[in-house]
């Protein structure tokens, strides 16, 4: 790297100037309290995880470095007393293990020589800290490893969890570990980096030394850089171990190429420090100690740790951690809350599918039962000349006549062979219950709804935000498109790998004794509800009530409403009003989920030999006794399709769903208690 003469002359200024306490950290928040801060951070790293557990999403390493962070750097550090950590880091044969040595007055770490040598983290502690309660737990927890007493030294030399000294010419606010070479390498790969990372993200200041062959290795200082500033901008301290010729103004020209590649333009906020070690080869075989010289006098490498304020550095290094975690896991609860959003999709779009089942089954009811009632009801309450007329046989048969032909298309007098209702029924509800199963069990969810209807509405609407959040095109799922069907909208939703188990217990489930017991309902949905029966006398008297006088007589055609055939194809059309006015019997679906907009209709062709005011009055008649008798069949259908079909998929979902708003509700006042102006 080439230096401009400017950068240098900052270098020596720099060297001079007033250390620890003095150097700035990047900004400074407001004083946190501490108790709510660290409740805050707590319920973040408990409730995060079980969001995206609840959601079936994989966290991405974005995810885990923040988590990290709250596990390794905050929560065991916010308390004032917990001493500083200081970690010695470089590359292989740099001599991190003979300064650890020299640092802690006995030779304790292995050095030798030898790249590589060391492949455990070594942890030095003053005695005192060792005996206060859970301290050493709290400690390794970013390790990951119970605290263990290193036995043998040479321990260290092969791969496993930290050990632990206690030092007594350590200072009681000084934790000081030994790292291993995080560019010693085989085949291809990095041997201790996996090693080495979560204890350098752990530490308060970092001990970097390198070498004349080392400071402009870009492949170290990449990874240094990356210990520092991933989350914030953790400081550090520069020991460059050089030979004895090299000037001081050399010693700062490579230092302060190591600060630019490590921070940038801003590495003097950053620095602590920069000392020399001179080369030996005594210091080299470990069989002397390293005396690190601080460039432009001052205080020695320990003493420089010893005067830093934990409480102080902490706090700085907090308020940017904070500030960082609080970002991090706001984009967390942000993707979270789009996962959210397809799942809720998927939830409604799974009954709008029941839905259509439920439409499908209605389609084969027979009305004959409830004519039937109906034309008792009217001969209850018949005048006398209409029961007169009625056994005389005579007046009503034309008209009647022209009902059977708009119903069978074929004289009355014809012979029809006859329906057995419960097989139209059951076969009715089979096809809907394999319907609905295959669209549960599919990759995605197929169903139709409309603009016109309120929760088709809210899906259509779902699903263009989604899209538009998630920034999806062309066939991309979600997807609404028309269904060039009377407005109907076409919806496809990806089924969420949150529900796979759900689908797969579905999948499980013995599908032929379900539908053996959805078999044994067809009858059940035959039969009349009690409730029923008052509200068609009050029809009928409502539509006697409001006949012109001189046209009661046409009443009698619903004298012989048992001549309707057991059976009237329903046909159901998208509208936002009645679609065809009095020229058929029609009823919307107002209870089905997304189908409020779908009419229920029987046309009543001109050819059937009633006239226009006979079709309408037989119209007005029957258009809310279908209306209450597709209401009362559909919650049963509903209910049927629920619990022997998509059971387990719907309350999965719903169970889901309810818990991840509980989670991001959770998660959301959690990061509005940060004093980081978290959004929420």
């Amino acid at each position: 790297m080439v230096l401009r003469r400017s950068r240098f002359v900052h270098a020596t200024r720099f060297s001079a100037r007033a250390l620890p306490r003095d150097a700035g950290c990047g900004r400074v928040p407001p004083e946190m309290p501490a108790d709510v801060t660290h409740d805050a951070l707590k319920t973040l790293r408990e409730r995060t995880p079980r969001l995206l557990a609840t959601l079936g999403v994989t966290a991405s390493e974005a995810d885990l470095a923040w988590l990290r962070t709250l596990d390794t750097r905050l929560l065991p550090r916010l308390s004032p007393d917990f001493p500083l950590i200081a970690a010695i880091t470089g590359g292989g044969s740099a001599g991190k293990s003979t300064l650890f040595n020299s640092l802690v007055g006995a030779e304790i770490s292995t050095a030798g020589g030898r790249a590589g040598l060391n492949r455990r983290v070594l942890v030095a502690v003053h005695p005192a800290q060792t005996a206060r309660p859970d301290f050493l737990a709290e400690l390794f927890l970013p390790f990951g490893a119970p605290p263990t007493p290193m036995g043998d030294r040479q321990v260290l030399t092969t791969p496993g969890p930290p050990v632990y000294v206690a030092q007594a010419a350590l200072p009681r606010g000084v934790i000081l570990l030994d790292t291993p070479d995080f560019d010693v390498g085989a085949a291809g790969a990095y041997l201790n980096r996996d090693v080495a990372a979560p204890v350098l993200s752990a530490a308060d200041v970092l001990v970097y030394i390198f070498t004349n062959a080392t400071y402009n290795a870009k492949a170290n200082t990449d990874f240094i850089r990356g210990q520092l500033t991933a989350i914030g901008r953790r400081p550090c301290v520069l020991v460059y171990r050089v030979y004895q010729s090299y000037s001081e103004a050399d010693v700062l020209a490579h230092a302060e190429t190591v600060a630019y590649n490590l921070y940038g333009d801003d590495w003097r906020e950053h620095v602590l420090a920069i000392f020399r070690a001179d080369d030996d080869n005594a210091v080299a075989a470990g069989a002397a100690a390293m005396i690190p010289r601080r460039v432009g006098g001052g205080p020695g490498l320990l003493d420089t740790l010893s005067a830093l304020d934990p409480r102080e550095l902490r706090r700085e290094q907090n308020g940017v951690m904070l500030a960082d975690v609080a970002r991090a896991a706001g984009a967390t609860r942000d993707a979270a809350r789009g996962e959210r959003a397809l799942l809720a999709l998927y939830r409604d779009a799974l009954r709008l599918a029941t839905s259509h089942g439920v439409a499908t089954a209605l389609a084969e009811l027979p009305l004959n039962r409830i004519v039937e009632r109906i034309r008792e009801v009217f001969e209850q309450t018949d005048p006398g000349f209409i029961r007169f007329s009625r056994r005389a046989g005579r007046v009503t048969g034309a008209p009647f006549r022209g009902l059977m032909r708009l119903v069978k298309g074929a004289d009355p007098a014809a012979a029809t062979p006859a329906v057995d209702p419960r097989e139209l029924v059951r076969g009715s509800l089979i096809a809907a219950a394999n319907t609905l199963r295959r669209q549960a069990l599919g990759e995605e969810i197929s169903a139709v709804t409309s603009a016109g209807d309120p929760d088709g509405a809210s899906l259509i609407d779902r699903v263009a935000a989604v899209r538009e959040a998630r920034g999806l095109h062309g066939g991309e799922r979600p997807l609404a498109e028309p269904s060039h069907a009377g407005g109907g909208v076409n919806l496809f939703i990806a089924a969420p790998p949150a529900l796979d188990a759900a689908r797969a217990s579905l999948l499980a489930r013995d599908w032929s004794a379900a539908l053996a017991r959805i078999s044994e309902h067809a009858s059940e949905l035959l039969e009349l509800p009690a409730a029923l029966d008052a509200e068609l006398a009050s029809i009928v008297a409502d539509f006697r009530r409001d006949l012109p006088f001189l046209k009661r007589a046409r009443a009698a055609l619903v004298a012989s409403l048992n001549l309707v055939p057991p059976m009237l194809g329903i046909v159901y059309v998208f509208a936002t009003a009645d679609p065809v006015g009095g020229t058929s019997i029609s009823a919307k679906l107002g209870s089905l989920f997304g189908l409020n907009d779908l009419w229920a209709t029987v046309t009543i062709p001109a050819s059937s030999g009633l006239d226009d005011l006979t079709r309408a009055h037989l119209k007005r008649l029957l258009d809310p006794v279908v209306q209450r008798w597709l209401a009362t069949r559909a919650e049963p259908v509903g209910a049927l399709l629920d619990a022997e079909v998509i059971g387990p998929v719907l309350s999965e979902a719903t169970r889901r769903v309810d818990a991840a708003d509980a989670l991001l509700d959770a998660v959301t006042a959690a990061l509005g208690r940060l004093p980081t102006g978290a959004p929420s």
